[in-house]
């Protein structure tokens, strides 16, 4: 039965379609001749690359899909790797079909063009379909390309695991614009931009092949599928909208200031449907830092304080008179055509003129290949978000609702009631994760007595989208200033050259990053030390609010960064 359903899994959307010239002749109508022909052609190669890589990757996945089967079968059970082996070969093998079609319209469309234009039609249009004959029995009857070496296997900081280099993905371009050092901006002059992305080609199949069933915070990848930022800066974006909480800390309203850090919690995920990329992981150690008082009012400090599990925690302190802690251990794994990351953990934001306590946990975030040739992803996050006031006991419950084929419900949509203590709705939130939030007051009747469009997401900067997708206020995080302890993330090498646009040098320098790591742990653990962080200390257990609240701040760091005293803190990013 498992068997059945692995295979009965939909391939491909429109794997196999009735071959229509319509959406090529849209876009072909409107070029000269000479253009039409020099596209075509540019499509023809691109399609018969993209089912060279197809008929590669069959022809290994199946002998290693047919090996496991064979193995399995006897014993009456197949396992979940193999399930999603299968599922994969599947979509493998839809791809194959797509690309085939595509092939197939763009040849006759060709055909067509030179029987219409070319001075001698049959002699050059024997030639060509003799040279597309020997290219499919290629295709068809060639002999079967075996790789003759498996992928590369490594060792990262963690544990055994394996390391997925770019040479088993493809080839990087390595040409962008690359910025040239300056001296560090003050707050007021922050950055603007950052140097674009270089345009590259990544195998997704291949990585997904890899990472099946894997912890991809336990797997090193190479820079190509990263963002030039670390999961500590990634993690201070969650303050990006921080005048949500400056006005709930002063409304009267102890449910409408409810409502209202809900909100906050839910523009925390505004950024993710469209950057798909990953943040650089942490080195155990790594600090962030982010004094943004004079404009925004608020400083915060985030360090990676456990690398097994890989656990980052974060403190936060306003002027406004709030503060939030928060500790995450995220988990990744690729599932089918998914990659899912699950967050352990729990924020808390305290209102000092109150003592009120909010508390909640983040929701999963699910990223879904929709192509699998071109890499073409989509981000969705799922379930509930419950933010409760430890001490008025009220709460609210945000869903995000999961959209699918078959669902009408909106895209990206979240919606969720606020309830006081006795459990009686007062305010309703409506809206999207990635765009804004409405907040309704209601009656005992639910019906509408005022409402507010409380958030919206800012818009992005020009050339976002060559900029990794970044907002304004991602770009400023990586920005060099002066004084940083060596631990911070903006003096990371390797995530330096890949914002650059380095991405080959970027990789060097990531490989020894990770080799110095694993030395250093290496050596505490022959010396039976066990690793303490910096500026997180573990609570005692009488002393957590729950079991999330793990880490309390040693407010003794900010003291140390204005007397620039660096003494005792270690050089993790020196190499060699």
């Amino acid at each position: 039965m498992l068997l059945k359903a692995a295979l009965d899994q939909p391939a491909i959307e429109h794997a196999i379609q009735p071959i229509e010239m319509l959406e090529y002749e849209t876009e072909l109508d409107s070029e000269t001749e000479d253009e039409t022909i020099a596209n075509l052609s540019k499509i023809l190669k691109a399609k018969f690359k993209e089912l060279q890589t197809c008929e590669s990757l069959i022809q290994k996945d199946g002998t290693e899909l047919l090996d496991a089967l064979s193995r399995e079968l006897p014993t009456g059970s197949i396992s979940r790797t193999t399930l999603d082996r299968l599922i994969l070969f599947k979509m493998t093998a839809g791809a194959m079909l797509e690309a085939s079609k595509e092939f197939t319209i763009a040849t006759s469309k060709e055909i067509e063009n030179l029987q219409q234009n070319s001075s001698s039609p049959n002699s050059i249009l024997k030639e060509k379909m003799k040279k597309k004959k020997e290219n499919f029995k290629l295709l068809s009857n060639g002999k079967p390309r075996r790789h003759e070496t498996e992928d590369d296997e490594f060792f990262d900081a963690i544990e055994s695991s394996s390391l997925i280099s770019a040479d088993d993905l493809s080839k990087t371009s390595t040409s962008s614009n690359v910025s040239t050092p300056i001296p560090p901006p003050s707050p007021s002059e922050r950055r603007t931009s950052v140097p674009y992305r270089p345009s590259n080609s990544i195998n997704y199949l291949t990585l997904m092949k890899n990472c099946i069933g894997k912890d991809l915070s336990r797997i090193s990848m190479p820079v190509d599928f990263n963002e030039p930022i670390s999961a500590l800066q990634k993690q201070t974006e969650d303050l990006e909208y921080s005048f949500i909480l400056d006005r709930a800390v002063n409304e009267s309203d102890e449910t409408k200031r409810l409502a209202l850090v809900t909100i906050f919690a839910l523009s925390s995920y505004s950024t993710i449907g469209k950057r798909t990329t990953k943040p650089f992981n942490p080195m155990l150690g790594e600090t962030f830092d982010f004094d943004r008082r004079n404009d925004l009012g608020w400083k915060s400090v985030a360090e990676q304080v456990s690398h097994h599990p890989p656990t980052s925690a974060l403190a936060a302190q306003s002027l406004h008179g709030w503060s939030l802690n928060q500790s995450y251990t995220f988990t990744t794994k690729v599932k089918g055509r998914s990659l899912c990351m699950t967050p352990i953990g729990g924020t808390y934001v305290k209102f000092h003129n109150t003592n009120d306590l909010f508390v909640y946990e983040k929701v999963s975030t699910s990223t879904r290949m929709t192509n699998i040739m071109t890499g073409n992803l989509q981000t969705d996050n799922y379930g509930e978000l419950c933010v409760k006031n430890l001490k008025t006991n009220s709460k609210c419950i945000l869903k995000f609702h999961e959209s699918g084929y078959f669902t009408k419900t909106e895209p990206r949509k979240v919606s969720g009631e606020v309830l006081d203590s006795d459990g009686k709705a007062k305010f309703r939130i409506e809206g999207s994760w990635d765009k804004s939030a409405t907040l309704f007051k209601i009656d005992e009747d639910e019906n509408i007595e005022e409402e507010e469009i409380v958030w919206k997401a800012a818009s992005l900067p020009k050339n976002a989208d060559k900029m990794h997708n970044f907002t304004k206020f991602a770009i400023e995080l990586n920005e060099l200033e002066d004084g940083l302890p060596p631990t911070d993330s903006r003096l990371r090498p390797d995530q330096r050259l890949m914002e650059d646009g380095k991405w080959s040098q970027a990789n060097e320098v990531k490989q020894k990053l990770e080799e110095s790591q694993r030395e250093r742990r290496k050596k505490r653990e022959e010396a039976g030390i066990e690793y303490e962080p910096l500026w997180f200390k573990r609570k005692d257990s009488s002393e957590m609010v729950d079991q999330n609240d793990v880490y309390t701040f040693n407010e003794n760091y900010w003291e140390k960064r204005e007397k620039q005293e660096y003494e005792n803190i270690p050089e993790i990013f020196k190499l060699g």
